[in-house]
């Protein structure tokens, strides 16, 4: 029996040490929400998020046959569609695209 409560202790260790750290990314991934559209809300953060798409040529066709062309491509493209895009607001993307 006392190796039962052992193991019953750990498993619940284990289970809201996991919790805690779904928390704690759950916090951080809403402090990086607020800071993208608190960026993306100012003139300057407008401007900076129009060049780095221009820069990217984000929404632009890839006609390129080259392999390692069009993965450097895609990942440009991924810096915006993957960490930046999904987190803004609709008002902020219609805003900047």
């Amino acid at each position: 029996m006392h190796g039962l409560n052992k193991t019953l202790d750990k498993l619940l260790k284990r289970e809201q040490s996991k919790n805690e750290e779904f928390m704690q990314k759950e916090e951080e991934r809403k402090k990086y929400v607020a800071a993208v559209n608190y960026i993306a809300s100012t003139n300057h953060g407008k401007y900076f998020f129009k060049a780095l798409l221009k820069a990217i040529g984000w929404g632009r066709p890839n006609h390129t046959l080259d392999a390692r062309q069009l993965l450097f491509e895609n990942g440009k493209d991924s810096v915006y569609s993957g960490l930046i895009r999904p987190y803004l607001t609709t008002e902020n993307k219609k805003e900047i695209e």
